[in-house]
């Protein structure tokens, strides 16, 4: 098995030790292990939960005020399913007595305008119809290389795509998210408590 990714490690270094651990048969590395005693809450999410820059993330307080042991399985750009490609986390769920699972973004699920190289990743390529496109009108673009980051996609369309077509989109994303949401929530099989963690309202 390949080593677990440590997303933020090298950039993050100098401001902050996540203190990475691996959990078996996880292909990413988290900042909390399960206890093999006591109560245990585990929590998904992205880097919001992950705690990106922040030396005592959100799992670490509930930890600290509750006095359980809480498993920050937060991973930098997760989504739903993030977690349903990688069998050791839904093992940790299912081994816990709570689950907090953030409400995470939509922006890297497949759709006609993007399509992700992988579960673990915001990386990926244009879907033909808009590859089609934007070759015609410049045939160089680096939006047309094979790991194109999902935010330069979402822009390009926000500034050249009518409300229409981008509402189009936003229903293909928010029905793959919902499917996995769903279906996560169901594998886990434990009680879930969800979080909104946003300056923007739920809709």
């Amino acid at each position: 098995m390949q080593t677990p990714s440590r997303k933020y490690q090298k950039t993050d270094a100098a401001v902050v030790d996540y203190g990475y651990q691996a959990l078996e048969g996880c292909s990413f590395a988290d900042r909390c292990p399960l206890s093999p005693d006591g109560r245990n809450i585990v929590c998904l999410g992205s880097a919001a939960t992950f705690g990106r820059f922040a030396r005592q993330p959100f799992p670490a307080r509930v930890a600290a005020r509750l006095g359980v042991n809480v498993v920050n399985l937060g991973f930098g750009g997760a989504r739903p399913e993030t977690y349903l490609k990688e069998p050791a986390t839904l093992q940790s769920c299912r081994q816990s007595d709570l689950v907090i699972l953030e409400l995470m973004s939509a922006r890297s699920y497949a759709s006609d305008l993007f399509q992700p190289l992988n579960h673990l990743t915001g990386l990926g390529k244009l879907g033909p119809k808009y590859a089609k496109m934007i070759r015609k009108l410049k045939p160089n673009s680096p939006l047309l290389e094979e790991d194109v980051f999902v935010n330069r996609v979402g822009g390009w369309a926000a500034k050249n795509l009518g409300w229409e077509e981008l509402n189009d989109l936003k229903r293909q994303l928010l029905a793959n998210y919902r499917r996995d949401a769903i279906q996560l929530i169901c594998e886990i099989g434990r009680p879930v408590l969800l979080l909104w963690l946003s300056q923007r309202s739920m809709d």
